[in-house]
């Protein structure tokens, strides 16, 4: 039975080459219903049983566009509805199957109040680009895309690949358009998280994969949260990340020394707190928090003691959460730095 006034809503994207597809109502988002995958249902959402239009989008930003609208719909109390996301015209009508299971007024809960534990919510993933010759990239979960034609260093929101843990899914990787896979991982992905899944590598023809299950973030956050991935190919590449307040300059010592010109680094005068320590090519550091606020961030070469790479003035806000991505050439000692924000609510 449900509560008195509300029923249960699922939905199931059965819209072929479709990508990920985000339903919501006509003025905002339906609560705990993430974008699905083709192929995959949404864990059961209670909604209040009244009249409702619901909205099916896909991609986002200016590439955004409806899928399918279903305008009017009448939930009625003590109903579980199973939603089919078809790509249906407004001149057919939507493929809504419902089971009643009947109203039981002892159930009566008052859903506007917090509840006092989150509901379990299923497995979500995102993907991250950051191969270095910038091709375009097709990612798929169990060969379910999760990211269809993902530039470089762009990262995508999370997609719902699944309500269970698996044992073992396969996350594999194609050049965009392409059926061919080029790099293929397991990984037990768990209920209850977002995975960032990361692709890198010089090019597209040798793809490396790595996942990382991302940690809760506090709602009341007062910290920013970072971390380093370093994607250098050379495992013997290591770096420290420092941090300053960017609203202190740094000063020079009166009885400086300097040391041998290197090409690609430079000393570091300012007055700089390490953070994340010893990162090799190809690993992932922890998660750290730092303050909230303008920040001037340093990468250290370990090897030399000198920095690889600074960026000043970086606005790190509080509640969120930053991939600070570093790859050094090949064939010199050049380092590129990215910093990636990922959306509020997927730590």
């Amino acid at each position: 039975p449900m509560p008195p006034d509300y029923s249960r809503l699922t939905f199931i994207n059965a819209l072929p080459n479709s990508g990920v597809v985000q339903p919501s109502f006509q003025a905002e988002a339906i609560p705990l219903v993430g974008r699905i995958a083709y192929g995959q249902a949404t864990n059961g959402v209670v909604i209040r049983s009244q009249r409702q239009s619901l909205y099916f989008m896909t991609n986002s930003g200016i590439n955004e566009f409806s899928v399918e609208v279903a305008e009017n719909l009448d939930f009625e109390p003590g109903v579980s509805y199973l939603y089919f996301i078809t790509g249906r015209s407004e001149t057919i009508p939507p493929l809504l199957i419902g089971e009643r299971l009947g109203v039981d007024e002892r159930l009566a809960v008052d859903y506007q109040s917090p509840p006092t534990q989150a509901p379990s919510l299923p497995i979500r993933v995102q993907v991250l680009n950051m191969l270095q010759d910038r091709a375009k990239i097709d990612v798929l979960v169990d060969d379910v895309p999760v990211a269809i034609d993902l530039p470089h260093a762009q990262l995508t929101s999370p997609v719902i690949v699944g309500a269970v843990a698996s044992n073992s899914s396969n996350v594999t990787v194609r050049l965009s358009g392409s059926d061919i896979n080029l790099a293929l991982r397991s990984f037990n992905f768990q209920r209850d998280n977002v995975h960032t899944i990361y692709i890198y590598g010089e090019t597209v023809e040798a793809p490396n994969i790595a996942v990382r299950v991302e940690l809760p973030v506090p709602q009341d956050a007062t910290s920013a949260y970072i971390r380093l991935n370093n994607f250098t190919i050379d495992t013997n590449v290591r770096f420290n990340l420092s941090i300053a307040d960017a609203n202190i300059d740094p000063v020079r010592p009166i009885d400086f020394t300097p040391l041998p010109v290197v090409q690609f680094r430079e000393e570091m005068f300012a007055n700089a707190q390490p953070v994340i320590i010893d990162v090799a090519g190809g690993q992932l550091s922890r998660q750290v928090a730092i303050p909230a606020r303008l920040t001037d961030i340093y990468l250290i070469d370990i090897q030399l003691g000198l920095v690889a790479y600074k960026q000043l003035d970086v606005n790190f806000e509080a509640g969120r959460v930053y991939d600070i991505i570093a790859i050094q050439n090949r064939n010199d000692i050049q380092v590129n730095l990215w910093i990636i924000t990922h959306p509020t609510g997927t730590g």
